[in-house]
């Protein structure tokens, strides 16, 4: 474009549309902020409500298979160690999958 072509306000109106398009650019990124953070709450939530009901079935017997170290020195810290292991193991072996309810929630 030439100098004769352009409006006298020109200047000024590149610098606004600059200005608009910063804002935007941050708008845009805080609303994938948001997004993130939304999803990574549903998915605290779902592993949550997995955790609490495996527990519910399962905690006597896991408590029981990790008593040797859950009742000596460092007990927590050790079995917490020992228990990271076998589920590091059986990922391993078997890929994990969601449970159902929470598959439905997350791929909506």
């Amino acid at each position: 474009m030439l100098s004769a072509d352009k409006p006298a306000n020109y200047a000024w109106q590149v610098e606004t549309l600059r200005e608009k398009l910063e804002v935007l650019e941050c708008q845009i990124s805080c609303a994938a902020n948001d997004s993130l953070y939304a999803q990574r709450s549903v998915v605290d939530a779902c592993v949550d409500n997995a955790l609490n009901d495996f527990m519910e079935n399962s905690s006597k017997e896991l408590t029981s298979a990790l008593a040797p170290y859950l009742n000596g020195p460092f007990g927590l810290d050790v079995a917490a160690r020992v228990l990271r292991s076998a589920l590091a193991h059986h990922a391993e072996l078997n890929a994990p999958e969601l449970v159902e309810f929470c598959r439905d929630i997350l791929d909506e």
